[in-house]
């Protein structure tokens, strides 16, 4: 019979390229967080000023529509941003890596 495995399993130490890659994409995610708060304190910031101002008139539609327009505007703005970054990130590891 063989004997049981280990408790634990030994890991060997990272490469300084496994390193930098791994502080890579460490600071890619932090980055997308920051992001991700940011955008949401905006509009968060947004939503609690229109909350003092209190209820106004929606004005015209087209300035209706406008408004919402430039606001999915952002957002389409902020995902392209984010997903260039991580496209970025995935090259940068495949060329180190030759993957």
């Amino acid at each position: 019979p063989r004997p049981p495995d280990p408790p634990f399993v030994w890991v060997r130490p990272l490469t300084p390229e496994e390193e930098e890659a791994a502080d890579l994409v460490e600071r890619l995610e932090t980055a997308e967080r920051s992001l991700s708060l940011a955008v949401e304190e905006r509009g968060w910031n947004v939503l609690m000023e229109k909350f003092r101002q209190g209820p106004q008139p929606l004005g015209p539609p087209a300035e209706v529509q406008a408004a919402v327009r430039e606001e999915a505007a952002m957002e389409a703005y902020v995902g392209s941003l984010m997903a260039a970054t991580r496209r970025a990130t995935r090259r940068q590891l495949s060329r180190r890596f030759n993957t």
